[in-house]
């Protein structure tokens, strides 16, 4: 059977190619319009059939032959023969459509020709359409053929052309509308110059114009929305759009649809300005567009079809960037009574898991100042979070909704005034439902909660430096590295329930599970308050338990790290001075009396303690650092650096003179 059909598609190759050049051979030898007319259709038609399978064997062997010298003069269009002008424009549109073909067309100068087809006085529209279609076709992803056009003045003669017919009703008018903006697509795509430059030339405004007069067209207001969408890419555009009528023709559009391709583009056009202008958002949330999207998005969910579901994201987007910025924020939250605001603390209650995402992002994004995350916990919303986390009835959970409720408490758990808060409503009880998640985006999110949870909250802190099982997951994840936002979150986990809960019995859980070499690692960080946090941890670490870190202290290497970091002349002050700190700790312990919690694994019992402690203190004082201690004493810039330093090296030198 294969067999068969291959050996049928070569004869229909062949019997194709046979045509091809009879077709080419009988327009030569003809000098009747109406006959070359007749064989530019079969011509035609036959590329048309192989651009279906993708071949460009046809469009090849057209490039290849004489035939296309003698089909130039057919593109000087007269009165008399403008049906053959726009067959021979059409084919190098089909042509065109091959892109290994684009290029060679312009140094063949069909630009010029074509060009002047959009200028002629006899230009009828069925020939400016094939002009803009070959044209535009020549400058898809091809910047030759665009500098080519636009040396060639096409810019003018394109805006030109449409101003010309935008509210013609002339046979072929509406067809030639539509060409004329994907020619401006074409043009000007991802080319910041041409943007600017039909900017200046007025393409906004010709595009307004189609949108406003033909509102029907949904072909026309598709094309002249994505132009739009195109000349926006660029600053200047941006401006304009925003500057201009064109922002109140958009918001119309979504005044008036509900659903459709042409919201959907409106939409991704009003994201993309909310997205890169701040006045854009204010401005947009000052009407009535939030009201609108919030019924789009009414409408559209649950409704199943996948154009739908694209305007309900897309409005959820455009909704969610409106509330990115402070000013639109606030306008959209109306002190704890706007509309938008109520109706996306309803969406935490609804059925679809898509409209719980939403609202969970949006309360998110709404408790960004301690004054509303106050007043968002006054009105329970916590509660309303918290029924997100976990799946009910057997269910699967949506990882997304997680996702959005961590990300919302974790806002909420900044404030001081709101952790105990939190913590009475049983946050941290859940979100530690959620320890075993595979996924990462909710891992993170997890430990930005629990941090936020911990900070300043000593019995939070104890309560989960004592679970052992976290702690197991706590320490992996502080060696994940295909996400660095779980490591760094996890291990400035660590350090604040080190800070927070001052306990020695989780300090030495936390070494039982082998986590202070990751706070050793993230003193390192190429983050300063990750360092500084971590630095402090180990200070504390090394002031209250340091018999029983010691061992893990030393082969984590952390007097290399100290080194390094002091002999870092140009290291900020701040950073220095804990360090010298947590080097002053180590020197100046006291020998641990016993240890019994700690396992033998880790090679430490009550008898090797003070040896591997003494050894760590001789570590410091042969790495080289009292010599950077005496340049630091006496030439540091920063006096509270030159204080630490003179303190820590009166330490060092007590301990070499021993």
């Amino acid at each position: 059977m294969n067999t068969a059909f291959s050996i049928q598609n070569k004869s229909k190759d062949i019997s194709d190619m046979e045509d091809l050049h009879k077709f080419l051979q009988k327009f030569e030898q003809t000098s009747s319009p109406e006959e070359q007319e007749k064989y530019l259709d079969a011509i035609i038609s036959l590329i048309s059939d192989r651009n279906k399978d993708d071949e460009e064997d046809i469009p090849q062997a057209i490039m290849k032959s004489h035939f296309m010298s003698k089909l130039f003069p057919c593109l000087q269009e007269t009165a008399l023969h403008t049906s053959l002008t726009a067959k021979s424009a059409q084919l190098i549109a089909e042509l065109a459509k091959t892109e290994s073909l684009r290029v060679p067309l312009v140094k063949m100068s069909v630009v010029s020709p074509l060009l002047n087809l959009l200028t002629a006085s006899v230009a009828s529209p069925a020939v400016a359409t094939q002009a803009c279609r070959a044209l535009g076709n020549i400058c898809f992803d091809n910047d030759e053929g665009r500098a080519a056009v636009n040396e060639g003045g096409g810019m003018a003669a394109l805006l030109s052309l449409l101003q010309r017919y935008i509210s013609s009703t002339e046979d072929g008018a509406c067809k030639l509308r539509v060409i004329a903006c994907g020619f401006i697509l074409n043009l000007t795509n991802e080319c910041e110059t041409l943007q600017e430059q039909a900017v200046k030339a007025g393409v906004l405004g010709l595009l307004d114009q189609c949108l406003h007069q033909h509102p029907d067209d949904e072909d026309l207001v598709n094309m002249a929305m994505a132009s739009i969408i195109s000349i926006a890419d660029s600053e200047m555009g941006r401006k304009q759009v925003c500057e201009t009528g064109i922002l109140d023709t958009l918001l119309e559009v979504v005044e008036r649809e509900e659903t459709g391709a042409s919201l959907c583009q409106v939409l991704e056009q009003l994201n993309s300005l909310a997205e890169n202008v701040e006045t854009m958002r204010n401005r947009l949330a000052e009407g009535s567009l939030p009201s609108h999207l919030v019924r789009i998005i009414q409408f559209n969910s649950g409704k199943g079809s996948q154009d739908r579901e694209e305007c309900v994201k897309l409005s959820s987007d455009l909704l969610l960037s409106l509330l990115v910025g402070d000013g639109s924020m606030e306008k959209l939250y109306g002190g704890g009574e706007g509309m938008v605001f109520k109706q996306c603390v309803q969406w935490l209650e609804a059925k679809s898991d898509s409209l719980k995402v939403l609202g969970a992002l949006a309360v998110g994004n709404f408790a960004r100042s301690d004054a509303h995350c106050k007043q968002l916990v006054d009105v329970g919303i916590v509660e309303a979070l918290l029924s997100g986390l976990a799946a009910g009835d057997g269910a699967e959970p949506s990882f997304t909704l997680q996702h959005a409720v961590l990300s919302s408490l974790r806002n909420l758990a900044i404030p001081a005034s709101n952790k105990a808060r939190l913590l009475e409503a049983g946050v941290m009880r859940a979100v530690l439902e959620l320890k075993h998640t595979e996924v990462m985006a909710v891992v993170f999110k997890l430990l930005g909660v629990l941090r936020m949870l911990t900070d300043g909250q000593e019995a939070a802190a104890l309560a989960l430096g004592q679970d052992h099982d976290f702690l197991v997951c706590l320490v992996d994840w502080c060696a994940v590295e295909e996400h660095a936002g779980v490591k760094g979150e996890a291990v400035r986990l660590l350090a604040s329930m080190i800070k927070n809960s001052k306990s020695s019995q989780v300090m030495r859980n936390i070494v039982r599970e082998e986590g202070l070499p990751h706070l050793v690692s993230m003193a390192t960080s190429e983050h300063l308050v990750m360092q500084n946090e971590a630095l402090i941890a180990l200070t504390l670490v090394a002031s209250t338990i340091p018999g029983d870190a010691a061992v893990s202290l030393k082969e984590a290497d952390l007097v290399g790290t100290v080194s390094g970091l002091v002999k870092n002349k140009s290291a900020p002050a701040e950073l220095l001075c804990n360090v010298l700190t947590l080097v002053r700790s180590l020197s100046t312990a006291a020998p641990p009396t016993a240890s019994p919690s700690l396992p033998c694994s880790l090679l430490v019992c009550a008898g090797l303690m003070p040896d591997v402690l003494n050894n760590l203190r001789q570590d410091l004082v042969t790495s080289g650092l009292l010599e950077h201690l005496r340049w630091m004493s006496g030439e540091h810039s920063n006096q509270g650096v030159k204080d630490a330093a003179t303190s820590t090296l009166a330490v060092l030198e007590e301990e070499l003179n021993r």
